[in-house]
This record gives C-alpha cells, structure tokens and sequence, in this order.
C-alpha cells in the first residue's frame, strides 16, 4: 500500500514538473479611434500668495473680506474680460475687487496651447512674465500673467485636461462654420478637388493634341496648369495652418 502511494506521489510530482505547452493565441485587431483635436485647452492657475500679499488684498465691507484669486477657465467662452466691476453692461467676465484693478483691466483668449493678453487701458498695466502688455501678447504654457505684481495676483498658464475633445471633422466643421458659406475658406476643401480635376483634364487633353496655334487657349495650357497647381499648394498649406481638414490628394 505504502509503494502504490509513493509511485502515485511521484506520477503527480512528474505531471506536475512536466514543460508547459505554449497556448496559441489568436492575434486581435485593434481598431485605433480618429485621433483627437483639442482647442482651447488651457487654464490659468493663481499663484500663491504671502500673508502680506493676502492682507493687501482684502476690502472692507462691514468687516474685512479677503479675496482669493480662483482658475479661470476658457470651457463655453474662449474669451474673458478681468476687471474690478461687473455692474449692469459690464463686459467683465473675472471679477477682481482690488483697489489697484481697472474696472476693465485686461482681455484674455485662450487658445490650444497658449494665451493671447491685451490690455485694455488699465492704471497699473498688466504683465506677461514680469514684462508690460502693449498691443497684444502670447503667453505660451508656463507663462505667469499678472493684473498687480506686488499683490500677487498672477496667474501661471497650464494645460487645461479638463477640456473637451474634438473629433478632426467636428474642429473641421466649426472652423468652416466661422466663416459665411459663400466665402472661399468655407469652400476651400471643394476648390482644391475641383482644381485637381481641371488639371487632370486639361493635363491629358494637352497631351494628346500635341501642337496647338500659338493664339488658342490651348496654347497657354501650360501655364495655367502650372498656377493652378501654385494655387493649390498655397492653399492646401493655408488650411492645414488653419487646422482645416482636407480630402486625400488625388494622383495626377
């Protein structure tokens, strides 16, 4: 009894210690989704501030009330308006009740990776990285914007995650939806195919009827071809600096 237990220990001990055989897999197609736009996709975070900067920044109302900068967020509105005031017709979208912000201190676009800053007359100015905004400026990622340096109202600008995705042919189609539908950005996808075409026809239509008089139009097919192909290569690069999709080149 005690040898069959013992050959039937060591039958387990072999099986188990036994190579495994590799198991076969079946490979999977990944299906990769469209790849993503994101417009508009920054935030401004404020910078903290010191105990003085804090107390500075108080206003007394019945009491004393400490303002706290908060994120300013460009979702729904890529366009805010800081200021002191936002009374009855006031464009002012941030509000900053500091005796040193103007009633309309600065306008703020966001943009896909950066801020464009105008200020908009305000007593004290407004900076980018510690330089005085004339005209308009950009502040790229990691740039700190300030409405009051020595209070510490700065903020630094950062990607925003926050923000929402946008298929190429949604970003296409708001783009497109910018402009009236007669102007010729709105179009400009459907103007290049059609000068594709006419290349392609008078391209083979030239060659095959060789020789043409000098004074036909025929004559000039040559040139035309070439500034309509001009044409096309300065506008497809217009619209991809545009961020306008556009279909597949055709082989001529």
């Amino acid at each position: 009894m005690a040898t069959s237990s013992i050959n039937l220990l060591s039958a387990r001990t072999a099986y188990g210690n036994a190579p495994l055989t590799a198991k076969q897999t079946k490979a999977v197609t990944v299906r990769r989704q469209p790849r993503l736009q994101v417009e508009n996709n920054v935030k401004l975070v404020p910078v903290r501030q010191n105990t003085k900067q804090k107390l500075d920044c108080m206003q007394y109302k019945a009491g004393y009330i400490e303002y706290q900068p908060q994120e300013i967020s460009f979702i729904g509105k890529n366009t805010k308006v800081i200021g002191a005031t936002t009374a009855v017709g006031s464009v002012v979208d941030i509000l900053v009740p500091v005796d040193t912000i103007s009633s309309k201190h600065c306008e703020l676009v966001g943009g896909t990776d950066s801020i464009q800053v105008k200020d908009l007359g305000s007593l004290n100015g407004t900076f980018v990285d510690g330089k005085a905004v004339t005209g308009t400026v950009t502040a790229m990622v990691g740039s700190i914007i300030s409405v009051d340096i020595s209070k510490g109202l700065a903020y630094t600008v950062v990607l925003d995650a926050a923000y929402p995705l946008k298929t190429s042919k949604e970003a296409t189609d708001e783009f497109a939806m910018t402009f009236p539908a007669s102007s010729s950005e709105a179009q400009i996808g459907a103007r290049i195919t059609d000068r594709e075409a006419w290349i392609a026809k008078h391209t083979s239509k030239a060659a095959s009827a060789g020789s043409v008089p000098a004074s036909s139009s025929e004559a000039l097919i040559g040139a035309r071809i070439t500034d309509r192909e001009a044409w096309i290569a300065k506008h497809t690069s217009k619209a991809a600096s545009a961020g306008v999709s556009l279909p597949p080149a055709r082989r001529l």
